[in-house]
């Protein structure tokens, strides 16, 4: 379910604010665990240290609009000695950072009251400036307040730009638009700003994690502490049913929340009542009643993402103005965009399957997984006497390593699938141990720059068992697994650390940490080279090689032929060349000098309208169809005869296929080898 934005509209006054005493336990045992179960733990000295503190003002001040440089200053001297005072579960410097931070929101705000009274917000001349290098903090609050004065116009007018490609219609209408605007944009800006000073114990909660989280990252950028509730919402993205109203909302602007979306078959979408457009006007639980305003949009995600909260009783405006109440209980519902698709494509009179794997998903009773979902597709399939299989990992990030090693398993007869390697130089060699397959047919697997962990685990299996070809772009880089460790504390209270515990190798002896899976046939992917990487995560561990020679049996099938002949189709293919020229295009306007943009609605509006051919580009691109067919197996058609929803998710899935170039090519390539 999509997250409705959280923005909060009230001001305590300033004042002395302790910490909570629990937050040095908190911090001990998230340490202390991680020293434990790491697999390369570092030792707790200056550089932890400098980490911290140099991340936390990156984190909490990234546009550099909070704190000023002698601020900063003023407190460097826990740069070299935080590591000190943690030890000594001392962690008093917290009220110093809390302290600082909520000054540098209350003078953001007076200087954004300033800004917004001078009233000459398109008046103000001047020039902002871009650039990729490293912002360093003001000297002084004149600057600090001139550089909002700038991002704050700057917003007002793109936001204008952005209304029409029409220059001429926009410029007709220049003055409403402005007022309307201007006006929106500055209750964004105190919205945001009241969220963060809507009361003391929101910030320090929130510095909290954002400490915890930054010392955790500094072992490597998987390694997180979990509250209770983030622990749920961290389980809840690997599941496939999840306990929900059934509505997504959107704010059309900072006060108000309108339905966007009713879930099919949620309890939202059977009383017949909720319409799309109906404005929620409040939420009333057993413990308080709230308005829906900017001031309690925490409450309302609370209320939408805490398993424990499961009633409510709803209060709608229609846009005839009639107001009505429901009570609405959550209802388990599948999520069916986080389970497995499968498809019948044909070519050239052949018959292949196509299996979209979103995640390597299973559940705590092992009953819900993807390989059992993947065996049932694939039986289904092979009823329709397909001729061979795809297996798209595009966007995969993962998941159950265990149901990775049980999908690999379908594909080959019997042997190890990988070495892994735990904090204390372990080594245990990952197998699939039942013989014979499920399906022995050709298979091509397609992966992208999104495709990471169990997704790279198992493409890496089937290259190295010459049992299929690997297609697309390179993947992430992921080579490590994580598990989620619970930590009690003396208040009862619950936390949880995920930490890096293991790595794992291919049985070739060869990681793909870092460096990612290397497709047999390469396939340009849009952005591939502006997306975030393992390579390019701070403090993420190195790929090496394990020299630890592992028995195991290739198949004898020569893809060389068939890779070659597939190079060569995609040099050639007017899609992957447009693909290379767009990417070519895009590179040179994220890496490429930003020229400086003079604050002027002529010069906004150019500036925000330099990518509009790129994304015409795009769009014409990704409505390319291909020419193969595509229908669904007789099992599916009956699964989804009586359930509309399911037949809508069905239409869907098989539109993006027949737009897949990477499904294209690889339906090429298993015409070549089912000859």
């Amino acid at each position: 379910m999509k997250k409705i934005v959280l923005i909060l509209f009230c001001l305590p006054l300033f004042g002395y604010t302790q910490v909570n005493p629990g937050f040095c336990e908190k911090v001990n045992s998230t340490l202390s665990a991680i020293n434990k179960e790491h697999f390369k733990p570092k030792p707790l000295n200056d550089s932890l240290s400098v980490y911290v503190f140099t991340t936390f003002f990156e984190t909490v001040d990234e546009d550099k609009s909070l704190f000023l440089k002698s601020e900063i200053e003023s407190l460097s001297k826990y740069k070299l000695t935080l590591d000190n005072v943690i030890s000594e579960q001392n962690c008093s410097f917290f009220d110093d950072f809390f302290q600082l931070y909520k000054k540098g929101l209350v003078r953001k705000k007076n200087f954004i009251d300033i800004i917004e009274k001078e009233k000459n917000s398109l008046n103000f001349k001047d020039t902002i400036f871009f650039t990729k290098a490293k912002l360093e903090p003001l000297k002084d609050e004149e600057k600090l307040k001139k550089l909002l004065r700038k991002r704050i116009t700057f917003d007002i007018l793109e936001t204008i730009a952005s209304k029409s490609k029409n220059k001429d219609s926009i410029l007709t209408h220049f003055k409403s638009l402005s007022k309307e605007t201007e006006k929106l944009t500055f209750e964004r800006y105190k919205c945001e700003i009241n969220l963060l000073l809507s009361d003391d114990s929101a910030i320090i909660k929130s510095l909290e994690s954002t400490f915890l989280n930054i010392i955790c990252s500094y072992f490597d950028p998987h390694t997180a502490y979990f509250s209770l509730d983030k622990k749920d919402d961290y389980i809840s993205n690997l599941r496939t049913s999840n306990e929900t109203f059934g509505i997504v909302f959107d704010n059309a602007d900072s006060d108000n929340l309108f339905v966007a979306e009713l879930i099919p078959g949620s309890v939202a979408f059977l009383t017949d009542r909720i319409e799309i457009g109906d404005q929620l006007i409040k939420i009333k639980t057993s413990q308080e009643e709230f308005p829906v305003q900017c001031n309690y949009f925490s409450k309302i995600d609370d209320l939408f993402s805490d398993s424990s909260k499961k009633m409510a009783d709803f209060t709608f405006r229609k846009k005839s103005g009639e107001i009505y109440t429901l009570k609405l209980e959550k209802k388990t519902l599948k999520n069916i965009e986080n389970e497995v698709f499968s498809s019948v494509v044909t070519k050239n009179n052949k018959s292949f399957g196509y299996i979209s794997l979103p995640s390597f998903y299973t559940d705590e009773l092992n009953e819900n997984t993807v390989s059992k979902d993947v065996a049932k597709a694939v039986i289904n399939l092979k009823n329709e006497n397909v001729e061979g299989l795809i297996i798209d990992l595009q966007n995969n990030g993962g998941g159950s390593i265990g149901e990775a090693i049980n999908l690999v398993g379908m594909f080959i007869d019997i042997g190890p699938v990988s070495v892994l390697v735990d904090n204390e130089g372990k080594k245990t060699i990952l197998k699939d141990v039942n013989r014979g397959m499920v399906f022995n047919k050709p298979i091509i697997v397609i992966v992208n720059g999104f495709s990471a962990s169990a997704s790279e685990f198992f493409a890496n299996a089937i290259q190295d068992y010459k049992r299929g070809i690997v297609i697309g772009s390179k993947s992430y880089g992921k080579g490590t697994a994580q598990q989620l460790i619970p930590l009690e504390f003396s208040d009862k209270s619950t936390g949880y650390v995920k930490i890096t515990k293991d790595k794992f190798y291919r049985i070739n002896g060869k990681s793909h940490q870092k460096t990612g899976v290397e497709p047999d046939v390469y396939l340009p992917n849009l952005m591939e080279n502006v997306i975030s990487k393992e390579s390019k995560a701070i403090n993420a561990l190195d790929a090496d090689n394990l020299d630890y020679p592992i028995r195991y049996e290739a198949m004898k099938n020569d893809f060389s032929s068939a890779i070659q002949n597939s190079t060569n189709r995609v040099n050639n293919l007017d899609y992957f060349q447009t693909v290379k020229s767009i990417n070519s295009q895009i590179d040179l306007y994220v890496n490429g000098d930003k020229k400086p943009v003079k604050l002027t609605f002529h010069d906004v509006y150019k500036n925000s309208h330099l990518t509009d051919t790129i994304y015409e580009e795009i769009k014409q691109l990704i409505q390319t169809t291909f020419d193969f067919e595509i229908k669904n197996s007789l099992a599916i058609d009956e699964k989804i005869k009586h359930d509309e929803y399911l037949q809508k998710f069905n239409e869907l899935n098989k539109k993006q296929l027949q737009s897949n170039a990477y499904a294209f090519e690889a339906i090429q390539l298993l015409l070549e080898l089912s000859n």
